[in-house]
């Protein structure tokens, strides 16, 4: 008996309440009048916009050459400057050459041994 009556009162309280919604006027909010706004306008122009692109990345030259020497040994001397117009069969390096020297010796003892 006791829920009965509460869901009574719930549906009463609803039908109060919607009524109260239903006859509520919507008017502007306490200290404005209402009535038409002010607004801006803008005239639109046909202009150039400049094109800006960013884009992350490394340059690299279009042409570009890895100088390094043939053979394997220590550098002692570079014997050309960058940026410098090269000509084939131009010396680029000077390189040691005791390891050569005494790889030669030790064949040629392999030989005299033989």
């Amino acid at each position: 008996m006791r829920a009965k009556l509460w869901k009574i009162m719930g549906a009463m309280l609803a039908l109060l309440g919607s009524g109260v919604v239903a006859n509520a006027q919507p008017g502007p909010p306490a200290g404005m009048t209402m009535g038409p706004l002010e607004v801006g306008v803008v005239e639109m122009q046909l202009q150039e916009v400049p094109r800006v692109m960013t884009s992350p990345g490394i340059a690299v030259a279009f042409q570009q050459v890895e100088v390094r020497p043939s053979i394997g040994g220590v550098v002692q001397e570079i014997l050309y400057t960058p940026d410098q117009l090269l000509e084939v069969g131009d010396p680029l390096f000077r390189i040691d050459d005791a390891s050569y020297v005494a790889a030669e010796a030790s064949a040629r003892a392999d030989v005299a041994t033989a």
